[in-house]
């Protein structure tokens, strides 16, 4: 009987150690699947998000680095022709010495390729061009590069245009004021941009970024990683107005910053309009460089949820194994205790029913042969 009851219970024990276990592992599975849902769903955005948030004030403030440079010699340009605008022989409308003074700027300043000056109604009246009588024949009052200086009184940055195979020109052109302060003409300088152009193109930019110029139409007037002068069609053949980052540039958006896709490959875009001029400089980055560091991230936290798993599955069997020795042990010692107990109760029974044919054995002399069959039969 013992035997059958200690078979019932080992059974019993080993379906108790399955079932303990199976909830420990379906426990911890579950709180681990729950954390790395939480990790792929908030974490890994969370600090992906912060990558293309310092990529973007990263390129952004190298992008204000490159055309600030980029303006500096548009400035100078700008500056130089106000200084001459100022000068007696403009303001005083001195035909005869104009062509004189314009030459010796022209010689001291590289940047400048020609000079000329057009009167109030828009008539060239003075050049250094070789072949300055081409531009005599005709009233230049409705080109802009006349009339908004002349009607409103501020610099007018001119469309760039191929001068040869490998220059690149635009033309400025300021107002010319009268001592008087009436606006008398205006003196236009044409000047070579090649600086921007290999600013741009030899500027260092970290693997995988690169930048490009555009003017107010969208033409591609540098590129970082385009020799815009070695292209078949020429300087300023490249049109970009298709680019959905151009577009938004284009159409004078402020902080244009976002994800745009070429050929279906995210990039990271920023565009930043120069101060001086109706020109935008591009910068574009990768999205699988911005987010480099997250997709790190999420490479470490999965190698770091399989080793936590790992050593939970490994802790877990052991704990189960403590929990079911801790079990067995009082099990056992609980049926040992009921069985001193049983043995006793029996001895007890036993005693009790000697002492009681005893008795009647005395008192009934007669029955002693029933007794002694009696005890032979529990003996």
């Amino acid at each position: 009987m013992l035997t059958t009851v200690f078979g019932v219970w080992k059974i019993r024990t080993n379906l108790q150690n399955i079932g303990l276990r199976t909830k420990l592992l379906s426990i911890f599975t579950l709180v681990f699947t729950v954390s790395l849902l939480i990790q792929i769903a908030y974490i890994i955005p969370y600090f992906q998000e912060v990558n293309i948030q310092q990529a973007s004030i990263h390129h952004d403030e190298i992008a204000h680095e490159i055309t600030r440079e980029g303006e500096q010699g548009l400035v100078h340009i700008e500056s130089t022709l106000h200084n001459m605008s100022h000068q007696a022989v403009f303001r005083t409308m001195d035909i005869d010495n104009q062509t004189e003074t314009m030459m010796q700027y022209i010689e001291t300043n590289s940047e400048i390729n020609s000079l000329s000056v057009m009167n109030s109604t828009g008539w060239f009246v003075t050049g250094t061009m070789s072949n300055f009588e081409v531009y005599t024949s005709r009233s230049y009052a409705e080109s802009s590069f006349f009339s908004v200086p002349f009607e409103q009184n501020i610099t007018n940055f001119g469309t760039p245009f191929s001068h040869e195979v490998d220059t690149v020109v635009m033309s400025i052109s300021v107002p010319i004021e009268s001592y008087t302060g009436e606006i008398i003409g205006v003196l236009m300088g044409s000047a070579t941009i090649n600086d921007v152009i290999d600013s741009i193109y030899e500027y260092p930019f970290e693997p995988g970024t690169f930048a490009y110029l555009l003017d107010q139409r969208g033409i591609l007037m540098a590129h970082s990683e385009i020799d815009i002068f070695n292209l078949d069609g020429g300087p300023l053949s490249l049109n970009y107005s298709s680019f959905s980052v151009v577009q938004d540039a284009l159409r004078g958006e402020t902080n244009v910053i976002g994800i745009y896709y070429h050929i279906g490959t995210p990039y990271l875009a920023i565009a930043v309009p120069l101060e001086v001029v109706d020109w935008y400089l591009i910068m574009e980055v990768p999205m699988n460089i911005v987010i480099a560091e997250g997709n790190v991230l999420a490479t470490n936290l999965l190698w770091l949820n399989l080793l936590v798993f790992g050593i939970g599955f490994v802790v877990i069997f052991g704990l189960a194994e403590q929990i079911v020795a801790q079990r067995n042990k009082k099990t056992v010692t609980s049926l040992m205790q009921q069985q001193r107990n049983f043995c006793v109760t029996v001895m007890v029974w036993s005693l009790g029913s000697v002492w009681h044919w005893l008795t009647v054995a005395v008192i009934h002399p007669s029955r002693l042969n029933r007794i002694i069959l009696v005890m032979l039969l529990i003996i």
